[in-house]
């Protein structure tokens, strides 16, 4: 739930930056109304045994107590109809839920606050798990961004756009570098081999190298910066002179960041443990195998650790609200139903020495972690990774062949060896059951709008042009959608 990790255009498409972000965002809710959020999927409520919906209690005084203290009832959390987070700015109140703060904090693969460093190759794909079981088919969306640093040892294959904000620039050693999207760079910029770019490339500084650039579109570059490049330059559209910035394409300021501890204190009173007999406690200390099934609500647990291995089953709308942190010495799994969805907020660190895998490979956008703590996390262990990742606190790092279905945000992104993002385009629909704002609602960029809006003219509306939209986001008949090719 980093609020609205995007990008700012504001004259045309040759100014890349953070449209998404607010100048002074704000949680401005109380703790009952921080916790009164629908998960806004297309879950439906699943009977129980006693003939609620997911164990919820039938009688008057139960709903009428859990409507008072978290913002709506259970009933209406597992639903998908409870009330939503409510976010803004110094000047107005934005009204959104958790599905659709999901939509806006992953619209990357990766982002990172700070950098990004891959020992060997560097690969992002892209599918769509609410058309069929996830399969990643190069067809766009996989976007990576960077504020300040790209490194990366290897051959680089980004399914999206590839934005470096950082004054530093980049040099790729090697050839066959791809980018399926837009390139936008600061800095001394080049390519030892081959690189193709389907898309516009936009420079703020020095074209340098001696290998073969292909540009499907147009080539950007600031006046008065040279270009040094002695190789073999194709442009398909047009080498254009003028200004271009390229502003931070990760939303890492201290005031647009999601306070997760706030989330997790609000969670400590307010939570529906009675309703399924959970204590705080009980993923405290796991030995052995253990399977804990988490019906639909909204649960608080003190921390989740132990030697042993833990999963976790979730088959309806599930919240996890962890006081302390999650620190597996042996594994942690969560099995997904059809129909579950989990999103977890983790007031300290998240650390393993084994496996960690928060839902399924067919469903990554299904399952969502943030992470409020600085320790170091490590993708590591038998398995890939599955979830979509925010720790804008953190490093994340990666030892051997990491593998990620899904999607990470951090402060920094280190793999050791080559690093391979399956991103799940599905998690830009995370919000699609929200109520969306009007077409007169107010705004100032486009992250106070639905997901799908531009901010045009001071107000959420159908977008004219890729520009208007929050990068990697392009306009496509009035909406703005993942880039697919």
């Amino acid at each position: 739930m980093g609020y609205f990790a995007g990008f700012f255009s504001t004259n045309g498409r040759h100014q890349r930056g953070n449209q998404c972000r607010s100048d002074a965002l704000v949680l401005v809710a109380f703790a009952g109304a921080l916790l009164g959020f629908g998960g806004c999927g297309d879950t439906a409520p699943q009977a129980d045994v006693d003939g609620g919906v997911d164990g919820v209690s039938a009688s008057e005084e139960s709903a009428e107590a859990s409507a008072s203290t978290i913002g709506g009832t259970r009933e209406s959390f597992c639903a998908g109809t409870g009330a939503p987070v409510v976010v803004g700015d110094s000047t107005s109140i934005t009204k959104t839920c958790a599905g659709e703060i999901a939509a806006r904090t992953f619209r990357s693969a990766l982002c990172a606050c700070r950098t990004v460093s891959v020992a060997g190759a560097l690969t992002t794909d892209a599918g769509d798990s609410s058309d069929s079981s996830f399969a990643a088919d190069d067809m766009g969306g996989g976007a990576v961004g960077t504020n300040d640093v790209f490194s990366v040892g290897g051959k680089i294959s980004v399914g999206g756009s590839l934005t470096v904000a950082g004054s530093k620039g980049l040099f790729l050693a090697g050839g066959d570098h791809e980018v399926l999207g837009d390139v936008s760079a600061s800095g001394r910029f080049g390519a030892a081999g081959g690189m193709d770019i389907s898309r516009d490339f936009s420079l703020d500084g020095t074209l340098v190298g001696a290998g073969t650039l292909s540009i499907g579109r147009d080539l950007i570059q600031t006046p008065g910066e040279l270009q040094a490049f002695t190789g073999s330059l194709e442009v398909a559209g047009e080498v254009v002179r003028e200004d271009v910035q390229v502003d931070a394409p990760c939303a890492c300021d201290a005031e647009d960041l999601l306070d997760v501890s706030a989330l997790v204190a609000a969670a400590a009173e307010n939570n529906d443990n009675d309703e399924a007999d959970l204590d705080a406690d009980a993923l405290t200390n796991v030995a052995g195998e253990e399977r804990v099934e988490l019906p639909c609500g909204r649960f608080y647990v003190d921390s989740v650790g132990g030697a042993g291995a833990l999963t976790l089953v979730v088959n309806g709308r599930t919240a996890l609200f962890v006081e302390k942190n999650v620190a597996m010495a042996g594994s942690l799994e969560v099995e997904l139903g059809t129909k579950g969805e989990l999103d977890v907020f983790i007031k300290g660190n998240l650390v393993s020495a084994g496996t960690i895998t928060f839902g399924s490979e067919e469903r990554p956008a299904a399952t969502r972690v943030y992470v409020a703590g600085d320790q170091a996390i490590a993708l590591a262990g038998r398995s890939a990774f599955v979830g979509n990742l925010y720790a804008p606190q953190a490093v994340v790092t990666g030892a051997g062949a990491l593998e990620v279905f899904g999607s990470v945000f951090a402060k920094d992104f280190a793999a050791a060896g080559r690093a391979t993002i399956h991103y799940d385009r599905a998690i830009l629909e995370a919000g699609k059951t929200c109520e969306a704002p009007p077409t007169t609602t107010t705004c100032e960029t486009c992250g106070m709008c639905d997901s799908s809006q531009a901010c045009m003219d001071g107000a959420c509306g159908a977008c004219e042009g890729d520009s208007d939209c929050c990068d990697p986001l392009v306009c496509v008949e009035g909406r703005c959608e993942s880039l697919l090719l």
